[in-house]
């Protein structure tokens, strides 16, 4: 998302150390930072920074930057453009105020969310199976993002039952790696359920440890019968089946023309926060082909990127007939 944010930038006219000076702070809280005090510290530590430079205009990208250093600055002097915000921003307005409306925010945030894609991901999984009539989805209980995440996506069904062409027939929040196991056991025989929504990464073993994100999905790629398939494109080569979600690159771009509506003068209050406009279909044809399911011509013709192996399943290539 930053590299079509510099891209943006730079076609628009505004060039770091020539007409704009850019000054970075990362988080790092996916990798070091991760408990929720180390997280509200380096928040506290972003502000302190942004308090002392006296930017413009602050750019925020994610959701941990937007909870632990937006909302604390949210109805003050600074200019605040987010990006990447996969919660939906009702949700964080209940918490903190930061905005009157998506179309009229009132205050001194505005933004570009990174809100799931799951009615594009599940249209294209009808697309593909045309047959396929029932989905479950799976969601890790673990922190409040996921879940907020699936509530959101179960609330969308709910509103919007047309963007969905294949019925939700139930919802799972799972904390144990042992309930997810017995979950896709139970799909497996279930022909109500054509395929999976999935919306999960590390769950808990039996003895109370964590189980990484790869384990889990490479144990879903060896046992489960039906499709799996995500809004998290990056998912996909791992050996997921597909998925529809945001063109991160151009998300970006979408960030850089708000950011620059600011540096020429307009206030966030008046610039509406909007859903991504650009989306990408990834389909993995290896995961495709070991569940014997063919993927449709016209499909393989608009998809964004195909994967013809399984990252976590090495041993399974796909082979053109």
């Amino acid at each position: 998302m930053e590299v079509g944010l510099m891209e943006e930038f730079k076609s628009l006219g505004y060039e770091d150390g020539k007409n704009i000076n850019i000054r970075h702070f990362y988080m790092d809280t996916q990798t070091k930072y991760m408990s929720p005090k180390q997280r509200k510290m380096r928040g506290a530590l972003a502000i302190k920074k942004a308090q002392a430079l006296k930017p413009t205009v602050l750019v925020i990208f994610d959701d941990t930057a937007f909870r632990f250093v937006a909302l604390p600055l949210a109805k003050t002097s600074h200019q605040i453009v987010f990006g990447g915000v996969n919660v939906a921003p009702e949700r964080y307005n209940a918490e903190t105020e930061f905005m009157k409306s998506r179309e009229k925010p009132g205050y001194n945030i505005t933004g570009v969310t990174e809100e799931s894609t799951s009615d594009y991901a599940t249209q294209m999984m009808k697309q593909i199976i045309p047959s396929a009539k029932g989905m479950t989805i799976i969601s890790s209980d673990m922190t409040p993002f996921f879940r907020h995440i699936a509530e959101d996506i179960i609330d969308d069904i709910r509103r919007n039952p047309q963007n969905y062409p294949i019925e939700m027939k139930s919802a799972h929040f799972v904390k144990k790696y042992s309930e997810l196991k017995r979950l896709y056991s139970v799909f497996n025989k279930d022909d109500n359920i054509d395929v999976i929504h999935y919306s999960s990464t590390g769950l808990l073993g039996d003895n109370g440890e964590g189980i990484k994100h790869e384990e889990i999905v490479r144990w879903i790629l060896e046992n489960s019968k039906k499709p799996t398939y995500v809004w998290m494109v990056d998912w996909v080569p791992m050996g997921f089946f597909g998925g529809a979600g945001v063109n991160l690159h151009l998300c970006g771009r979408q960030v850089a023309e708000k950011v620059v509506r600011v540096l020429n003068g307009e206030k966030a209050a008046h610039i509406p926060i909007e859903k991504p406009k650009y989306h990408t279909i990834d389909i993995n044809l290896a995961r495709a082909q070991q569940l014997g399911i063919p993927i449709p011509s016209d499909l393989l013709l608009v998809a964004d990127k195909i994967y013809t192996e399984m990252s976590l399943c090495p041993g399974y290539r796909y082979k053109s007939e």
